[in-house]
């Protein structure tokens, strides 16, 4: 998890670590060799709420090594898409391979109303969401 000095809150579970940043965005990162099932995404949706006690706010989504995504987490997540308490969201990968793949999954597959992009810097996504929080309607 990159800019752990720049937390307010932390959850952390076996796979996951969920925390609010002093600058309003929720950091999120999936902890190595971790296969996101419906199950665990149930229970990451469940730590965002406890997170932001219902406030929208921007997420990034920062991955170790060898995290995946079942199906049926991916339809979960859109099934429940109106619950996802998301303004922006950033992912974080680690290579360029998966930043085209996961960058071509959310252009085809993934509706949400969310404004979402794919970076391989940490310190870009956060850049970026500050920029788009910059620009919306107080």
């Amino acid at each position: 998890m990159q800019d752990r000095d720049n937390l307010l809150t932390r959850i952390e579970t076996v796979d996951f670590i969920v925390a609010q940043r002093k600058d309003g965005i929720i950091h999120v990162y999936a902890k190595t060799d971790v296969t996101i099932n419906k199950e665990k995404q149930k229970l990451l949706m469940e730590l965002y709420h406890e997170i932001t006690k219902g406030k929208k706010q921007p997420f990034i989504f920062e991955k170790s090594k060898k995290v995946w995504m079942t199906f049926d987490a991916f339809r979960y997540s859109v099934v429940h898409e109106e619950e996802y308490p998301a303004t922006l969201v950033a992912v974080v990968v680690n290579s360029t391979f998966e930043q085209i793949i996961i960058s071509l999954w959310v252009k085809l597959f993934f509706h949400h109303r969310n404004i979402t992009r794919v970076f391989k810097s940490f310190e870009k996504a956060v850049a970026w969401i500050h920029a788009k929080n910059s620009m919306q309607p107080a």
